[in-house]
């Protein structure tokens, strides 16, 4: 398999401290995994920490909102050679096996005009049935939307992009 180089991001405002267990099913798959604090996020972080070498710290003093924080990591990224930024929300995380399925699409996925690998999405609020549902669907087809949880963006498409980023984070 192709070798690439993942970082991740986690925006956090308020957490719970059950944020941690969500970040713990995918910050191993990361070699460079970022807590961007909009507020209160801190003890987070110092308790990751203890635990796992490849997690990085970003503070803000308010509230700056998603945009601004993920465009934030995108330019600390560029400058580490990472290839691709998993983003995810505080209240996301993985099932087992999510991890390898995404890793299998980003060496087959033609990334030259792609920005974003995206999940189909399961909000289990809804209360919908699923587990007759495919919950793992490889198909390369073109969307306009995608929601910023669970996504993998491209670093090379996103730098062409520069500031225009925030039109599309």
């Amino acid at each position: 398999m192709e070798q690439f180089k993942l970082a991740g991001c986690m925006i956090l405002y308020n957490p719970e401290y059950e944020v941690i267990k969500n970040i713990e099913t995918y910050i191993k798959e990361c070699d460079i995994f970022y807590i961007v604090d909009n507020g209160n996020g801190r003890k987070i972080y110092d308790y990751l920490k203890i635990k796992y070498s490849n997690i990085k710290y970003v503070a803000h003093s308010e509230n700056l909102g998603i945009s601004y924080s993920l465009n934030k990591i995108l330019n600390l990224i560029i400058k580490e050679n990472i290839d691709y930024l998993l983003t995810m929300d505080q209240d996301s995380f993985f099932v087992n096996g999510t991890m390898e399925n995404y890793k299998k699409s980003l060496v087959t996925v033609n990334w030259k005009e792609t920005l974003a690998l995206s999940p189909k999405i399961i909000d289990y609020n809804e209360k919908i049935d699923f587990r007759n549902k495919v919950i793992y669907e490889n198909s390369n087809r073109p969307i306009t939307r995608i929601i910023t949880s669970g996504s993998i963006v491209n670093v090379k498409v996103a730098k062409k992009l520069g500031d225009g980023m925030r039109n599309y984070l």
